[in-house]
Protein backbone atom coordinates (compact mmCIF):
# COMPACT_ATOMS: atom_id res chain seq x y z
CA UNK A 1 0.00 0.00 0.00
CA UNK A 2 1.51 3.53 -1.50
CA UNK A 3 1.53 6.22 1.59
CA UNK A 4 -0.34 9.61 0.92
CA UNK A 5 1.69 12.03 0.34
CA UNK A 6 0.87 15.81 1.06
CA UNK A 7 1.18 17.74 -2.04
CA UNK A 8 1.27 21.01 -1.17
CA UNK A 9 3.87 20.83 1.56
CA UNK A 10 6.86 23.50 1.36
CA UNK A 11 10.28 22.18 1.75
CA UNK A 12 13.31 23.78 1.49
CA UNK A 13 14.75 22.92 -1.28
CA UNK A 14 12.01 22.45 -3.92
CA UNK A 15 12.36 24.42 -7.17
CA UNK A 16 10.14 27.87 -6.65
CA UNK A 17 11.02 29.27 -10.09
CA UNK A 18 8.52 28.01 -12.66
CA UNK A 19 10.48 28.28 -15.46
CA UNK A 20 13.34 25.48 -13.68
CA UNK A 21 10.36 23.65 -13.50
CA UNK A 22 9.06 23.86 -17.20
CA UNK A 23 12.78 22.81 -17.60
CA UNK A 24 12.55 20.15 -15.55
CA UNK A 25 9.32 18.32 -16.96
CA UNK A 26 10.60 18.99 -20.60
CA UNK A 27 14.11 17.30 -19.30
CA UNK A 28 12.19 14.18 -17.56
CA UNK A 29 9.92 13.82 -20.77
CA UNK A 30 12.95 14.29 -22.88
CA UNK A 31 15.05 11.30 -21.12
CA UNK A 32 12.26 8.47 -21.00
CA UNK A 33 11.10 9.09 -24.25
CA UNK A 34 7.51 8.15 -23.96
CA UNK A 35 4.76 9.95 -22.89
CA UNK A 36 3.38 10.47 -19.18
CA UNK A 37 0.24 11.36 -17.75
CA UNK A 38 0.34 14.36 -15.62
CA UNK A 39 -0.80 12.39 -12.36
CA UNK A 40 2.36 10.51 -13.10
CA UNK A 41 4.84 14.02 -13.82
CA UNK A 42 3.23 15.75 -10.60
CA UNK A 43 3.85 12.91 -8.61
CA UNK A 44 7.31 12.29 -9.26
CA UNK A 45 7.85 16.63 -9.10
CA UNK A 46 6.33 16.52 -5.48
CA UNK A 47 6.90 12.95 -4.02
CA UNK A 48 10.76 13.68 -4.43
CA UNK A 49 9.96 17.44 -3.13
CA UNK A 50 11.39 19.25 -6.12
CA UNK A 51 8.33 20.61 -6.57
CA UNK A 52 4.88 21.53 -5.17
CA UNK A 53 2.09 20.62 -6.55
CA UNK A 54 0.29 23.83 -7.63
CA UNK A 55 3.63 25.22 -9.55
CA UNK A 56 4.11 21.83 -11.41
CA UNK A 57 0.20 21.81 -12.82
CA UNK A 58 0.83 25.80 -13.89
CA UNK A 59 4.09 24.76 -15.43
CA UNK A 60 2.91 21.76 -17.30
CA UNK A 61 -0.47 23.70 -18.73
CA UNK A 62 1.75 26.49 -19.78
CA UNK A 63 4.07 23.83 -21.32
CA UNK A 64 0.96 23.00 -23.18
CA UNK A 65 -0.09 26.47 -24.05
CA UNK A 66 3.02 26.91 -25.83
CA UNK A 67 3.65 23.88 -27.74
CA UNK A 68 6.35 22.83 -25.51
CA UNK A 69 4.34 19.81 -24.75
CA UNK A 70 1.10 18.42 -26.62
CA UNK A 71 -1.41 15.71 -25.31
CA UNK A 72 -2.05 12.90 -26.91
CA UNK A 73 -5.78 11.43 -27.56
CA UNK A 74 -5.65 9.27 -24.64
CA UNK A 75 -4.39 12.18 -22.47
CA UNK A 76 -1.03 11.23 -22.23
CA UNK A 77 2.07 14.14 -22.27
CA UNK A 78 4.20 14.15 -24.62
CA UNK A 79 7.55 16.52 -25.24
CA UNK A 80 7.27 18.21 -28.59
CA UNK A 81 10.18 19.15 -30.79
CA UNK A 82 10.19 22.82 -29.36
CA UNK A 83 10.18 20.97 -25.80
CA UNK A 84 13.50 18.42 -26.72
CA UNK A 85 14.95 21.84 -27.78
CA UNK A 86 14.55 23.44 -24.55
CA UNK A 87 15.51 20.28 -22.33
CA UNK A 88 18.33 19.30 -24.24
CA UNK A 89 19.56 23.48 -24.12
CA UNK A 90 18.89 24.38 -21.06
CA UNK A 91 19.15 21.07 -18.48
CA UNK A 92 22.39 22.53 -17.17
CA UNK A 93 21.03 24.92 -15.52
CA UNK A 94 19.23 22.17 -13.01
CA UNK A 95 21.32 20.56 -10.31
CA UNK A 96 22.44 17.42 -11.90
CA UNK A 97 21.27 15.87 -8.95
CA UNK A 98 17.62 17.14 -9.49
CA UNK A 99 18.31 15.82 -12.90
CA UNK A 100 19.12 12.07 -11.82
CA UNK A 101 16.81 12.07 -8.94
CA UNK A 102 13.45 12.80 -11.51
CA UNK A 103 14.73 10.79 -14.49
CA UNK A 104 15.11 7.80 -12.26
CA UNK A 105 11.39 8.18 -10.54
CA UNK A 106 10.20 8.57 -13.47
CA UNK A 107 12.04 5.75 -15.12
CA UNK A 108 10.82 3.39 -12.19
CA UNK A 109 7.04 5.18 -12.78
CA UNK A 110 7.08 4.00 -16.23
CA UNK A 111 8.56 0.18 -15.61
CA UNK A 112 5.47 -0.10 -12.62
CA UNK A 113 3.28 1.14 -14.93
CA UNK A 114 4.01 -1.31 -17.46
CA UNK A 115 4.39 -3.91 -14.82
CA UNK A 116 0.77 -3.38 -13.89
CA UNK A 117 -0.61 -2.95 -17.49
CA UNK A 118 0.94 -6.72 -17.87
CA UNK A 119 0.01 -8.23 -14.80
CA UNK A 120 -3.70 -8.44 -12.88
CA UNK A 121 -3.81 -8.35 -9.28
CA UNK A 122 -7.44 -8.86 -7.40
CA UNK A 123 -8.14 -9.12 -4.03
CA UNK A 124 -11.70 -10.66 -2.80
CA UNK A 125 -13.02 -10.38 0.36
CA UNK A 126 -14.24 -13.95 1.57
CA UNK A 127 -16.09 -14.98 5.02
CA UNK A 128 -12.77 -14.86 6.80
CA UNK A 129 -10.65 -12.88 5.36
CA UNK A 130 -9.79 -12.17 1.84
CA UNK A 131 -8.44 -14.01 -1.42
CA UNK A 132 -5.66 -12.62 -3.89
CA UNK A 133 -5.18 -13.57 -6.67
CA UNK A 134 -2.07 -12.56 -8.95
CA UNK A 135 -1.91 -13.26 -12.95
CA UNK A 136 1.60 -12.64 -14.75
CA UNK A 137 1.47 -12.23 -17.98
CA UNK A 138 4.51 -11.78 -20.79
CA UNK A 139 2.53 -9.56 -22.41
CA UNK A 140 0.64 -11.66 -24.70
CA UNK A 141 0.63 -15.44 -22.63
CA UNK A 142 -0.22 -16.10 -19.14
CA UNK A 143 2.86 -17.11 -17.27
CA UNK A 144 1.17 -18.48 -14.43
CA UNK A 145 -2.06 -17.28 -12.60
CA UNK A 146 -1.51 -17.58 -8.05
CA UNK A 147 -4.64 -17.62 -5.48
CA UNK A 148 -3.74 -16.91 -1.87
CA UNK A 149 -5.37 -16.83 1.14
CA UNK A 150 -4.80 -14.20 3.36
CA UNK A 151 -6.55 -12.95 6.80
CA UNK A 152 -7.18 -9.49 6.96
CA UNK A 153 -7.17 -6.50 3.99
CA UNK A 154 -3.72 -4.91 5.29
CA UNK A 155 -2.08 -8.36 3.93
CA UNK A 156 -4.02 -8.49 0.73
CA UNK A 157 -2.53 -5.02 0.26
CA UNK A 158 0.56 -5.90 0.80
CA UNK A 159 0.86 -9.37 -0.96
CA UNK A 160 -0.30 -7.21 -4.11
CA UNK A 161 2.23 -4.37 -3.73
CA UNK A 162 5.48 -6.91 -3.51
CA UNK A 163 3.55 -8.60 -6.85
CA UNK A 164 3.69 -5.50 -8.44
CA UNK A 165 7.50 -4.58 -7.05
CA UNK A 166 8.87 -7.91 -9.40
CA UNK A 167 6.59 -10.13 -10.38
CA UNK A 168 8.89 -11.78 -12.57
CA UNK A 169 11.40 -12.90 -9.53
CA UNK A 170 7.99 -14.23 -7.86
CA UNK A 171 7.73 -16.54 -11.29
CA UNK A 172 11.74 -17.63 -10.65
CA UNK A 173 11.51 -18.36 -7.15
CA UNK A 174 7.84 -20.74 -7.52
CA UNK A 175 9.85 -22.07 -10.64
CA UNK A 176 12.70 -22.95 -8.75
CA UNK A 177 11.31 -23.95 -6.12
CA UNK A 178 9.13 -26.63 -8.05
CA UNK A 179 11.51 -27.76 -10.03
CA UNK A 180 14.35 -28.94 -7.02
Amino acid sequence: MRESYDYNSITPGKLTDITDIKILICYILFGVNSPMSKENIIQILCENELADYFDASTAIADLIDNHSLAQTEDGMIRITGKGRNAASELEISLPLSVREKATAQAIKLLARSKTESENEVNIEKCDNGYYVNCKMTDGKDEMFNLRLYVSDDLQAQKVKEKFLDDPAQLYLTIVNGLLK
